[in-house]
């Protein structure tokens, strides 16, 4: 299946860098930042049912980045427990980019039209 993961953001919106800055190393359980700073797991919290695991580094408060990256003392990342599968269907995505364009013929047209009957329907 091809379907693409969502990009969004409340960083990005205000001009900071979003989680796509950050690399996963899966060995080491932890995160890169673009300074290259590791971020370690810390902790794992439940958010709407799901075991959401978050990262952070100590050395924030002193990058020279700091202004892209953050607002408070430090940069937290956050990672639920099946991203792995995310990232996975991501990189067959980005692998084949034509399936993009093949679904957006044949699938997105079809649910854009249902929705749009459906939004202007009166009662």
């Amino acid at each position: 299946m091809y379907i693409p993961k969502s990009h969004t953001s409340g960083n990005r919106a205000q001009g900071l860098f979003d989680k796509d800055r950050f690399i996963y190393k899966s060995e080491e359980n932890e995160y890169e930042c673009p300074a290259g700073e590791r971020l370690k797991f810390r902790t794992t919290m439940k958010q709407d049912g799901k075991n959401i695991f978050r990262y952070w580094a100590s050395v924030c408060g002193k990058c020279a980045m700091k202004g892209n990256c953050m607002t408070g003392k430090e940069r937290r990342v956050s990672r639920w427990e099946h991203e792995d599968v995310l990232d996975g269907a991501e990189d067959r995505l980005n692998a084949n980019w034509e399936m993009m364009t093949i679904r957006s013929a044949t699938v997105e047209h079809h649910l854009g039209r249902l929705n749009h009957g459906w939004d202007t329907r009166t009662s």
